[in-house]
């Protein structure tokens, strides 16, 4: 348990964020102060954060040119599974498949490739993004 040091009410430690900076490794300020501070700081400097979020956007020149020809060598690499990804693209556009819930309970869901020869929905997991990532940490590119 740790004492907020905005709001002063005590929370268990998963209230607070991971800070390896801090004594017991987290941050002073629970969750959900934070998260309205970062609020707040954003409509105070709004203009500031739009036009931050315009010279990042893909409208900035070197960040298209960068984002093709990272997409180019990415294709030449690995043109099995940018076939994969426009195949079930296809499936979910004509409505052969649709998205599903994650073993884990998340609806926010994105397509795992059980193969990439496949083009069927048989071939395809339904993970959400950690689960995705875990998957691949555990498996790598082979699937059990």
């Amino acid at each position: 348990m740790k004492i907020c040091f905005k709001c002063a009410m005590k929370l268990p430690l998963s209230d607070f964020y991971v800070h390896k900076g801090m004594a017991d490794g987290h941050l002073n300020k629970c969750k959900n102060c934070a998260k309205k501070d970062i609020i707040k700081n954003r409509c105070d400097k709004i203009d500031y954060y739009r036009e931050y979020d315009r010279d990042r956007s893909k409208n900035n020149p070197k960040r298209v040119t960068a984002h093709l020809e990272a997409s180019k060598r990415y294709t030449r690499r690995h043109p099995e599974r940018r076939a994969a990804r426009g195949r079930a693209a296809n499936m979910v556009l004509k409505g052969i498949i649709s998205p599903e819930v994650c073993g884990c309970g998340s609806i926010n869901t994105e397509i795992h490739h059980v193969t990439y020869e496949g083009s069927d929905e048989n071939d395809i997991m339904w993970l959400c993004k950690i689960c995705h990532e875990a998957w691949h940490k555990k498996y790598g590119d082979n699937n059990p």
